[in-house]
Formats: structure tokens, sequence, C-alpha cells
């Protein structure tokens, strides 16, 4: 998903396309890392990978985790946040 402002049309919009692109090389160049309710940490190594962060953070919504109570931002058919995911796994 573009930030605001990245939407266009015709050849601003592939001028708009190719920033991106370069804005996207420049931080998986510095090798993120990021944290979401849904599946933990993410370890960002390509462009499909930020993309895919991207999409699922656009897709999630705001709600109670069922198991901890707290307000996370979660996909719609998740009930549970990651964390409380891993701890059923592990026993906990």
């Amino acid at each position: 998903m573009k930030p605001r402002g990245m939407q266009g049309t015709g050849l601003q919009k592939k001028d708009q396309e190719k920033k991106w692109a370069e804005v996207k090389k420049q931080v998986l160049s510095q090798k993120p890392m990021a944290y979401d309710d849904n599946f933990g940490w993410w370890n960002i190594e390509s462009i499909e990978d930020l993309d895919f962060y991207h999409d699922v953070q656009r897709q999630s919504v705001e709600k109670r985790c069922r198991r901890c109570d707290r307000l996370v931002r979660i996909l719609p058919h998740y009930d549970i946040c990651g964390t409380c995911a891993d701890h059923i796994e592990k026993g906990y």
C-alpha cells in the first residue's frame, strides 16, 4: 500500500511508483524489523516482505484480544493477538 499523496495517473503515477520503489529499496538497505499484533516481530528482507507487511497493516482492525483483553490491531478474522498465540503454542 502506498502512502497518501502517492496516488496519481499517467506519467505522474509512473514517477510516483519509481520514487516509491526507491524508498522501499532505501528502507530495505537498513534491514528493518517491525512489530505488529498479528505475527509479532517481522524481519523485512525483501520488497515482497515489505509489501506484505503493509498489506497486513492496511487490513488490520482495532479490537480486543479475547485472551489478554488488550486493545490490539489484528486481522478481522483473528480473535487473539500474536503474543497470546505464541504463548498458547508454547504451552503457557
